[in-house]
């Protein structure tokens, strides 16, 4: 990946982390964002630390760039809308990706 891309990769990751953790029920702290997993975020009440891996979901390759702002389309031109039987099959794309990850980590949530 192109140190571009891996930079607003990882600015995206950290606005949606950060998002949850204050939106979370329980007070959640970012202590790393890395590579394997994201972010390891740790649950204070619990006294855990806990592995996150961040997944964005686009219509296709052409929207990611798009609103990346690196599509020669602009990031306003309308792309294809995703019904709901297209976005359960990329989201369920998008977790077995994840899922497959998980063996490449050092300990978290194993």
């Amino acid at each position: 990946m192109k140190k571009d891309n891996r930079a607003e990769k990882g600015n995206i990751e950290k606005y949606t982390i950060k998002y949850f953790c204050k939106n979370y029920k329980e007070k959640l702290r970012v202590i790393e964002h890395r590579d394997k997993p994201d972010f390891v975020v740790r649950n204070e009440e619990l006294e855990l630390d806990i592995g996150v891996e961040v997944a964005v979901l686009w219509y296709d390759d052409e929207e990611a760039k798009m609103r990346l702002g690196r599509s020669k389309k602009g990031r306003k031109e309308n792309h294809g809308r995703m019904g709901h039987t297209n976005l359960v099959k990329k989201l369920n794309e998008l977790l077995e990706k994840k899922i497959n990850k998980v063996s490449d980590y050092e300990r978290y949530d194993k």
